[in-house]
């Protein structure tokens, strides 16, 4: 589904984050949002979840969102299998999204059994498993090594193909908004009133390069 934020207004204190900001994600489709931070890209994140109801404006509500932060926030006393499946009663499609994303052989071993890509690899498969339209991911990678964050991403990527979502994925990181992106938003520093916009044929880690050199130029003369 596309997911729509109108004339939207959020402060913190005396500090404005956005300003009669409006933005449009694109329906099934990876929009990033590449920003310094501090700069308010999990704020949005927090507003269109449900989370944050403090600010004016307008917000598309879809009725099934999921959620993976920085961290994977899994309940402690439960296996692999119990996490992936919390929310869903869809053991065949849990099992199947395991399988997919490497972890049948840790279907009954604890969180504190697994290591930190691992951990991170069921926070993703949970998301999926849970049938959502909309997919919120704040910064998931950010802690991971260069070679098991490429990994996750490929796992991503075989997930979506799969079971389409509308993405939006926030980093600072300008290689993963290069690798993911099928739409760009840029922000700058806060208040936020619009956000610069590069459209992509599609997400194609072959020419990321390319796709660097064109949103450094676009951060070194539009912002």
């Amino acid at each position: 589904m596309t997911l729509t934020v109108s004339r939207l207004n959020k402060t913190f204190g005396s500090n404005d984050i956005f300003r009669n900001f409006s933005i449009e994600f694109a329906e099934n489709s990876i929009n990033c949002i590449l920003g310094p931070s501090g700069c308010g890209k999990t704020t949005l994140l927090n507003i269109i979840a449900g989370i944050d109801n403090d600010f004016s404006g307008s917000v598309e509500e879809s009725e099934s969102i999921a959620y993976i932060f920085q961290e994977p926030r899994l309940l402690k006393w439960r296996t692999t299998g119990e996490n992936i499946i919390l929310n869903s009663g869809n053991i065949d499609l849990a099992e199947r999204i395991t399988d997919m994303s490497g972890l049948s052989d840790k279907w009954d071993n604890y969180p504190f059994e697994l290591s930190g890509g691992m951990k991170q690899r069921i926070n993703i498969a949970r998301a999926f498993t849970s049938n959502s339209d909309v997919l919120l991911m704040d910064e998931p990678f950010k802690s991971l090594d260069y070679i098991l964050k490429n990994k996750l991403i490929d796992i991503f990527l075989t997930l979506l193909e799969e079971y389409p979502k509308t993405v939006i994925f926030v980093t600072h990181n300008i290689e993963e908004a290069s690798m993911l992106a099928e739409q760009l938003f840029i922000f700058s520093y806060s208040p936020i009133a619009s956000a610069v916009q590069i459209s992509f044929d599609s997400h194609q880690p072959d020419i990321m390069t390319e796709r660097i050199n064109t949103i450094k130029e676009y951060l070194s003369t539009e912002l």
